[in-house]
């Protein structure tokens, strides 16, 4: 049975932690600001002068600032009585109202006027003058009293502002300055402006007014959630590359690993191969690795002749009794080295037993099998084995050859023989074999 897929619980906890973020945005806490009692607002009445004053407005309570009397007398001019608003003493330094979306009054009305007007003035550099209080941009929209009842709230979205025509008409502004413009606000203000015969008076107590919005804009608060699903999905791709990654190498360590021990075992198998081939003391093969290379030789060159040369080191006994083993194991290992030194790559070489060598000699026959036996013991009887004090070891050689289709043991019987009469002559030569004969005894 297949293992069950654990099931990831992670985009379906976004998901939800997605619609609990959006639904949350009404949650998030207003920002407000307050233009009746957070200073520097300074709050003015203003009136429509002329040589009869038209139009008087006054604080009902001088104190308080929040209750605004106005009296028209009969006139078919315009009229105007409100309130203003200053932000602090510099009129080019106002406050950044940008960052709220509504402006909310509270306030009761009483009076004839129809209408009420709500604006703001920013000043901009690039068209307002510090010298000229009429260049900072006006901005306004127009409310009908009958919004507010006793003591109700109106909210006024700063999009419902616009600026106004006369203003535009009076300047030549670039496009991308003719728009309400928030950043900067130096003035608000709210006023009656009225052509109607019989408005006598208007009484306006203001409640509070105030300007709120969010902390957060809502296109912002959507963004970043946006921006959280983002970073998230770069997280998660990330930390999937890293694990992939990380895996990448536990598995290349384990191939390595693999390699290695592959390697380690081809090597140990070849040393054990060698081991099972070779002589131990000297490196040279052993007995079963010099049948295998003749048979390896006889299997590849059917029909050619191979030089069978048999040497035995002179007096050996006499050099362990006398010099002792480690010196005759040293012997034995030198004499493999010069031999190895002086013959062809293909030739074998090999420990028969003791201090017994066998030389096989591929393409060889039995004068030039003579030949290099007789440069071998030349070689060795030269040699002078450096040891305290130094001496000289000799060996004798028995020379045959043997065609590659021959009985070996009956070849290997004919050189032993020729080994045995070398040693009767006197030892230090080599003897190349005659026919097969009976092997002489040697003391």
């Amino acid at each position: 049975m297949r293992p069950r897929k654990q099931l990831n619980l992670w985009p379906l906890l976004g998901v939800l932690l997605t619609l609990v973020a959006i639904g949350a945005y009404k949650l998030v806490p207003l920002r407000q600001h307050s233009l009746m009692s957070t200073m520097p607002w300074g709050a003015y009445p203003f009136s429509s002068y002329s040589p009869t004053e038209i139009a008087v407005g006054s604080w009902v309570d001088e104190a308080k600032k929040n209750h605004l009397h106005c009296d028209f007398q009969k006139t078919t001019a315009l009229q105007q009585c409100g309130i203003n608003f200053f932000y602090g003493n510099k009129p080019t330094k106002g406050v950044d109202l940008s960052q709220y979306n509504e402006l909310k009054i509270k306030a009761k009305f009483k009076g004839q006027s129809p209408k009420v007007r709500v604006f703001m003035r920013t000043f901009n550099s690039a068209y307002s003058q510090t010298n000229d209080a009429n260049s900072a941009k006006f901005m306004s929209t127009n409310l009908s009293t009958d919004e507010f009842g006793d003591n109700q709230t109106v909210t006024i979205g700063l999009n419902e502002f616009v600026v106004a025509q006369w203003w535009l008409d009076q300047r030549e502004l670039k496009r991308n300055q003719i728009s309400p413009d928030f950043t900067n606000v130096i003035t608000f203000g709210l006023d009656f402006s009225i052509y109607i015969d019989g408005v006598k008076n208007v009484d306006f107590q203001i409640g509070d007014i105030w300007l709120e919005g969010t902390l957060i804009q809502e296109e912002h608060w959507y963004l970043s959630i946006l921006a959280a699903w983002i970073v998230a999905i770069l997280g998660y791709v990330s930390w999937q590359y890293w694990s992939i990654l990380r895996s990448s190498k536990t598995y290349t360590k384990v191939i390595t690993d693999l390699v290695t021990d592959k390697a380690q075992l081809e090597y140990e198998s070849l040393e054990l191969k060698k081991m099972s081939n070779h002589d131990r003391l000297t490196g040279a093969f052993n007995r079963h690795g010099i049948e295998q290379s003749i048979n390896a030789m006889v299997a590849s060159q059917r029909g050619r002749v191979m030089g069978l040369i048999l040497m035995d080191v002179d007096h050996f006994k006499r050099v362990n009794d006398q010099r002792g083993h480690d010196v005759g194991d040293h012997v034995l290992k030198t004499i493999v080295e010069l031999i190895n030194n002086n013959i062809r790559e293909h030739d074998v070489l090999g420990r028969w037993g003791g201090e017994e060598f066998l030389l096989i000699t591929p393409n060889t026959d039995v004068p030039a099998a003579y030949r290099i036996a007789e440069k071998i013991r030349r070689l060795i009887a030269n040699y002078k084995f450096e040891v305290d004090p130094p001496f000289i070891v000799t060996v004798s050689f028995g020379v045959t050859a043997v065609n590659t289709e021959d009985d070996f043991d009956i070849a290997f019987k004919r050189a032993d023989i020729a080994l045995y009469k070398a040693k009767a002559q006197g030892r230090n030569c080599s003897i190349m074999a005659s026919e097969p004969e009976k092997k002489p005894d040697v003391a």
